[in-house]
């Protein structure tokens, strides 16, 4: 409540857990909802390998910022951008390009929805699914 009320807007959010990064194998960057869910599934895997980085600000893309938060996780070899929109409808095709710089030659993966006409699959089952495979793709042990 104290931040919320005194606190200010941040660009780029560090994972609350504060992993250690010596052992963080994978970041997850992200913007939106889907950092929820994702914090919650890795909660559940008990994942301390995993940090989750949220993008709150996309422009002016805050590339000092993001970058200095990437360099504290050097060490992890993959850095994935995860989002619930489709391909085609999310930060994607806006952030890939400005996150590519910042990964020191480390490559940049997408994990989410395949680009489609429509930002819903008009089927809540459909949906879910969609869900539950990008979670279980962004969790998933290399």
């Amino acid at each position: 409540l104290a931040e919320f009320t005194a606190g200010g807007f941040r660009e780029v959010l560090d994972d609350p857990r504060r992993p250690d990064p010596a052992e963080v194998q994978r970041v997850l960057l992200c913007s939106g909802k889907v950092f929820f869910a994702l914090a919650e599934r890795r909660d559940e895997a008990e994942r301390d390998d995993l940090a989750i980085v949220r993008l709150e600000q996309l422009y002016p893309f805050p590339a000092a910022e993001l970058g200095a938060l990437l360099r504290r996780y050097a060490a992890a070899p993959d850095v994935v951008w995860v989002q619930d929109e489709p391909a085609n409808q999310g930060a994607w095709s806006f952030v890939r390009w400005r996150l590519e710089p910042l990964l020191d030659g480390r490559r940049l993966r997408y994990i989410g929805r395949e680009e489609a006409a429509s930002p819903a699959t008009g089927s809540f089952q459909a949906h879910q699914a969609e869900e539950e495979a990008l979670l279980g793709e962004a969790l998933k042990r290399t």
